[in-house]
């Protein structure tokens, strides 16, 4: 079914966000935000930055809508409708991405990744910070009925769901690429007839990570956890961080953050650790394993939360966090439910 496309004049973006955006599977590919230089960021007041954000995040879902099976189907491959659509999606991915979902108990990689299948979508609640001139940590919700993982044949939720994307610029390319990406999204039913694949084993080929890389990242985790304890956060937490919780809290800005955090004791032992490096941005993914912990209402004896967290080091060479995803354990499908029969023709 033919859809009309919307399309902003630059004047347009600048005037406010966009707050609903459908776009057919036949949809051109428009990049005019993520080729929108840092220092034209850099001049933008916060308002027009949050509209700035809001085009982000609509030009990154409309790619993303290229993918999987024509709109108002379900069920096909990731390139039924376009051949190039993966592709398409992977550029605007960082070479030292990490990226996790709900669903897994890893990080993909870019090479990795597998893109969902989108038809509508609707991006709102955007949040927007700036903590460099090639750095953006975009926080906003994503609500995509009909929705489906086509790696995991899962129908997803269609109801409006956190995101949190760190974007760098890279100036070969010249335009803004995922350097991490932590999606929130929970699946409601599997696709007849098409098991899913184990949620706790990572793809070949996606290892833990540079060993020197490695060794900071665990030391600045464990350094993030002291602090936690010892409820001094100012020490690490940078001042345009963005902070994300499975739960649907989130907090923006170091203010924020420091107002709203207590002290808490914690024997978290942390492990499975995934880190990657550009330069001065650090992202590192990690299981947060914690005992007696409640979670949707049930109590466990143990359970690994997964965390993803970027780091950004500063002129005087201290790392400091700029985004902090944190997951309940990987979301699978409520017992008893039926199977969703495919629809693609």
């Amino acid at each position: 079914m033919l859809r009309r496309i919307v399309t902003l004049s630059l004047i347009a973006l600048l005037s406010g966000p966009m707050a609903l955006a459908q776009q057919p599977k036949s949809a051109g590919i428009v990049l005019d935000a993520f080729k929108t230089a840092p220092a034209a960021v850099d001049a933008m007041s916060q308002d027009t930055r949050k509209g700035f954000g809001q085009k982000l995040a609509n030009e990154l879902y409309a790619i993303l809508s290229r993918v999987g099976s024509p709109t108002g189907q379900t069920g096909g491959p990731a390139n039924a409708t376009h051949a190039d659509a993966v592709p398409q999606v992977k550029k605007l991915i960082d070479a030292q991405a990490l990226l996790q979902r709900a669903t897994e108990g890893y990080a993909f990689t870019k090479t990795s990744f597998p893109p969902s299948d989108i038809d509508n979508f609707e991006i709102s609640d955007m949040h927007v910070t700036h903590p460099r001139s090639n750095l953006l940590v975009l926080r906003y919700k994503v609500k995509a009925p009909d929705s489906s993982q086509i790696d995991r044949k899962t129908i997803m939720s269609g109801d409006a769901r956190p995101e949190m994307t760190v974007l760098l610029w890279n100036r070969t390319a010249r335009q803004w690429r995922i350097v991490s990406s932590a999606n929130f999204n929970t699946p409601i039913a599997q696709i007849c007839g098409q098991a899913a694949p184990d949620a706790s084993k990572k793809p070949r080929g996606d290892g833990a990570g540079n060993a020197t890389d490695l060794d900071i990242a665990k030391r600045q985790i464990q350094r993030l956890q002291t602090l936690i304890e010892h409820d001094d956060l100012r020490q690490i937490v940078h001042e345009e961080i963005q902070v994300q919780y499975a739960g649907g809290a989130g907090f923006t800005g170091s203010r924020d953050v420091l107002a709203r955090h207590a002290p808490t004791a914690s024997k978290a032992v942390n492990s499975d650790f995934q880190v990657r490096r550009n330069g001065d941005v650090l992202v590192v993914r990690f299981n947060n394993t914690v005992k007696d912990h409640i979670v949707d209402q049930v109590a466990y004896s143990e359970v690994k939360l997964p965390r993803l967290v970027t780091l950004l080091r500063g002129p005087d060479a201290q790392w400091k966090v700029i985004a902090f995803a944190g997951f309940t354990f990987p979301k699978a499908i409520p017992a008893g439910t039926a199977c969703v029969k495919p629809t693609v023709r």
